[in-house]
């Protein structure tokens, strides 16, 4: 693993045989001799560890982090974010949850309230419209004129209202039809919401999912170790979790050296840190474009991998610094 002053070996290593590929150019040297490849031991199998982008802000501060080198199996939290504002707005949607909820259900009563009561008007007009017509049904002949007139106006008066009360029932029906829907939509907005906020908290403590050893990433802006404390915005490698048993090499080639070197090319390199351990590897992969490298020098720079071809040595781990000369 690279702490600091590794760190800082590996730019002044990366500097010095940049320079002096730059000074072997100009002197026309390079042409015979064979480059000197700089770069750093890759994990081809690791977990990424990234900053999530949670609701609330736009960066996060990393709270905790396991101790770099700490072997870790599934499940164990490795490193934990700050919260910061989504407790308080978890317990905010939790209130306007509940007062939705119970609002919903006040207002589902009185709904179903003024269904009964219009399932009961068109009882009573039913039972109103049966008096009316027994009466009316009453020849005229055996009554008076004017009785029988006024029973024939309750009839029709009793009819008219079982229609009022039927229609009326049917607006009631209707209402809660219409309501249903839209009660529903609110609580389910609510709780979309509050579910969100509850997925980006459990998203703060971030587990391993694979077995191996902690190791943590560089911040790019200050190419120094990521610690607890920073605070960083989405999408940057927190950490890495390393199984260590898919070891690859990752260098950066000149775009002046990238023609010497091809798809299967053998490679001898040897770390920084171990440098009377060599181990032969066989390039797999080029970039297909250059890429600027600020804080090495003009130029581009080609991404390559390769693969080694010999069993590795126990010390070679993720990160550290390596250096490699064509064979």
């Amino acid at each position: 693993m690279r702490n600091q002053p590794q760190q800082q070996y590996r730019r002044l290593t990366i500097r010095s045989c940049l320079a002096t590929a730059a000074l072997c150019l100009a002197s026309g040297d390079l042409l015979a001799d064979p480059p000197f490849l700089v770069g750093q031991i890759s994990d081809g199998e690791s977990q990424q560890v990234i900053m999530p982008k949670l609701p609330g802000g736009w960066q996060r501060t990393i709270a905790w982090m396991a101790p770099e080198g700490t072997q870790v199996n599934p499940g164990d939290v490795i490193v934990r974010l700050d919260p910061g504002d989504l407790i308080s707005q978890e317990e905010t949607l939790r209130i306007r949850l509940e007062e939705v909820q119970l609002s919903a259900e006040a207002r589902e009563a009185e709904m179903q309230l003024n269904i009964l009561d219009a399932e009961t008007a068109v009882m009573e007009a039913e039972s109103n419209v049966r008096i009316a017509l027994f009466n009316a049904e009453v020849p005229d002949n055996v009554r008076p004129r004017l009785n029988f007139e006024r029973d024939q106006l309750g009839l029709e008066n009793a009819r008219n209202a079982l229609i009022r009360a039927e229609q009326n029932l049917v607006s009631a029906n209707k209402a809660w039809e219409q309501q249903q829907p839209v009660t529903q939509i609110n609580i389910e907005h609510v709780r979309t919401e509050l579910q969100s906020v509850q997925d980006a908290i459990a998203q703060t403590e971030i587990r391993a999912d694979r077995k191996g050893m902690l190791i943590y990433a560089e911040n790019p802006f200050t190419r120094l170790k990521i610690f607890p404390g920073q605070t960083l915005q989405p999408s940057l490698s927190i950490a890495l979790v390393s199984n260590q048993e898919y070891l690859q090499f990752s260098f950066w080639v000149h775009e002046a050296d990238i023609r010497k070197i091809n798809i299967g090319t053998m490679l001898a390199v040897t770390p920084d840190a171990l440098p009377d351990q060599t181990v032969r590897a066989e390039t797999i992969w080029i970039s297909n474009h250059a890429s600027t490298r600020d804080d090495w020098g003009e130029g581009g720079y080609f991404e390559l991998t390769a693969q080694p071809s010999d069993s590795l040595p126990k010390g070679f781990l993720p990160g550290m610094s390596i250096m490699a000369e064509i064979l």
